[in-house]
């Protein structure tokens, strides 16, 4: 089965999902454990998380949230070699090896070329962490999601019942584009 197959199966699969309101047993809210039909696992604090290696080393999906705020910061998928734990301890170093500022004004910062921050979401995601004074949780869902294809597709499928639960997509999502109003609706809140 090629891969244009693969994706119509998948759709396929997913129209019974989306006629169920894009979730299934009622569990539209983002940070639930049986979440858009997948079961997800506890949350955890990230440190600990990565520090204590408990992120699986295979191919799925992620999320983030800040603990005690509504909606999620960022939904994610990996494949690479080393799956989920080596994706996610790319973020985790980027997000501690420099401030925010240096990843997302290097020019006003003097340097030439943008450093490599292992992964775009991890200066966002440090705002988040700084922005709330807590470190950010992490959950992943359960199922391994090893096929490329299906995977991405999960994901897409997970971002489109975000912005029906909430109407919007999660912050650090495309680059953090929601970053600035969900900071300044954390200020506003303080």
């Amino acid at each position: 089965m090629g891969d244009h197959d693969r994706i119509n199966e998948v759709d396929a699969e997913m129209t019974g999902l989306a006629a169920s309101g894009g979730t299934a047993e009622g569990n539209d809210e983002p940070q639930s454990r049986g979440w858009a039909g997948l079961d997800w696992s506890p949350w955890h604090d990230f440190d600990a998380a990565h520090q204590e290696k408990l992120i699986p080393a295979t191919p799925g999906l992620y999320r983030f949230r800040a603990p005690g705020v509504p909606g999620l910061l960022y939904i994610g998928e990996s494949g690479a070699r080393g799956g989920r734990a080596a994706r996610l301890d790319d973020l985790a170093r980027g997000r501690s090896r420099h401030s925010p500022d240096y990843y997302l004004n290097w020019r006003a910062n003097g340097l030439a070329r943008r450093p490599h921050r292992g992964h775009y979401a991890a200066p966002y995601i440090r705002q988040a962490e700084e922005a709330t004074g807590r470190t950010v949780e992490i959950s992943w869902a359960c199922e391994e999601h090893p096929d490329d294809v299906e995977r991405k597709l999960a994901e897409a499928r997970l971002l489109a019942a975000y912005r029906d639960a909430t109407g919007g997509g999660p912050p650090v999502q495309r680059g953090g584009r929601g970053m600035a109003q969900w900071l300044s609706q954390r200020e506003r809140r303080e």
